[in-house]
C-alpha cells in the first residue's frame, strides 16, 4: 500500500486558487489570442449632381445698334476702377441712347455711359 498524505485545509485551498487563476490566464490568453472580429459598416455617399451652368449672354438691340450687357458692365467697371463695387445697377434707356448705373446704393447724373 502507499502512503495516504494527509491534505490540510489551507494546502485544499492554495491548490484550489492556483487551479482557478491557471483557468483564469488560460482563458484570458485564448480570449486575446482568438481573432477579433471585425464589423465594417457600408456608408453610402450620395454625390449631389451639380446643374451644368448655362452661359448666357444678353443684348440690347435698338436704332439698328446691337450692345451687350456684358460689355456695357466692362465699362462701367472701367470707369470706376478706383471704387469697389458690391452691387451694381444698371438702367439701359435706348431712347436716349445711354445707360445709367447705381453702385453701392449711390447714384448721380454723371453715372452715365453713353451707347
Amino acid at each position: 500500500m502507499t502512503p495516504v498524505k494527509k491534505t490540510t485545509k489551507k494546502a485544499a485551498e492554495t491548490t484550489a486558487a492556483a487551479k482557478t487563476t491557471t483557468t483564469a490566464k488560460k482563458a484570458a490568453e485564448t480570449t486575446a489570442e482568438a481573432p477579433k472580429k471585425v464589423v465594417r459598416k457600408t456608408v453610402r455617399k450620395t454625390v449631389a449632381k451639380k446643374a451644368a451652368e448655362t452661359k448666357t449672354a444678353v443684348y440690347v438691340e435698338f436704332f439698328g445698334k446691337q450692345i451687350s450687357t456684358a460689355a456695357i458692365v466692362e465699362q462701367i467697371k472701367n470707369q470706376n476702377s478706383d471704387k469697389k463695387i458690391e452691387t451694381l445697377d444698371v438702367y439701359v434707356k435706348p431712347e436716349e441712347n445711354a445707360a445709367y448705373y447705381v453702385i453701392n446704393g449711390e447714384g448721380s447724373d454723371s453715372y452715365r455711359i453713353d451707347l
